[in-house]
């Protein structure tokens, strides 16, 4: 069944397999044939030359809900964006526990983590962006053990060892981590806020591409073998509110 939910705009509805489907049928003289786009807030649209019927649309969305859901997944998994003022008394995170930056005017730029609190000292009156520089150079020269150190530690535990690999690290903003075909992992450094179970999870997702590189219902069977609590994790991670 289709229904039609704003005449005017082109916006169509199209029950599927996976559930009702919304999208905007949207006319593009100059294209030649449909296109299906899934947009990063989860939005639908079908491109379609003047002239298409609609149901001919709808029949696309339909036929292709599977890559929809995969669409809204990838999406729904991306790190979520956080707007850090970098000012005293501000929270921020540490393998998920809260420290409170305070800013220390006089003396020589510097980072040091007390119990519940990140002392940033800089020579001149604070400026959050001399603020954020600091404390994220403080955050990577931490990570640059700690990641080395989990790495190692969850390619020991895999139910078949490797040696550790290459690791890069990059302040990403739309993923949590990478493989490369050369066998090399790069994680977030965002990761530095998250728990440690998190952390070590998207390790061993990332370790499990060296066998698979792609998302195939192979992966997710060597996935399981390796860390069988994943799915928890992963939705954990997913809902797990970053400062920065």
């Amino acid at each position: 069944m289709t229904r039609r939910l704003h005449a005017s705009s082109g916006f169509r509805r199209v029950s599927t397999a996976r559930g009702d489907i919304d999208y905007e049928l949207i006319s593009a003289p100059r294209r030649r044939t449909l296109g299906l786009v899934v947009y990063a807030d989860g939005r639908v649209a079908v491109r379609a030359p003047r002239g298409t019927a609609p149901a001919a649309a709808d029949e696309m969305v339909r036929a292709h809900a599977d890559w929809v859901a995969r669409q809204r997944l990838r999406f729904a998994s991306r790190p979520q964006q956080a707007s850090a003022r970098w000012t005293h008394g501000e929270m921020v995170l540490l393998h998920g526990a809260p420290l409170a930056l305070a800013l220390r005017e006089g003396g020589r730029a510097s980072v040091e983590r007390g119990d519940a609190h990140l002392l940033v000292t800089l020579p001149d009156p604070a400026d959050p962006a001399r603020v954020q520089a600091l404390v994220l150079r403080w955050y990577r020269r931490e990570a640059e053990r700690v990641f080395a150190l989990r790495l190692a530690l969850c390619a020991a535990g895999l139910p078949w060892p490797v040696a550790a690999p290459p690791l890069r690290i990059r302040h990403m903003k739309a993923r949590w981590g990478s493989c490369a075909r050369s066998g090399a992992i790069t994680l977030n450094l965002r990761l530095m806020q998250a728990p440690i179970s998190l952390l070590d999870y998207v390790i061993v997702h990332e370790l499990c591409h060296l066998w698979e590189m792609n998302h195939s219902p192979a992966y997710y069977a060597r996935l399981e073998q390796a860390l069988p609590g994943w799915r928890a994790q992963r939705a954990a991670l997913r809902t797990t509110r970053m400062t920065w």
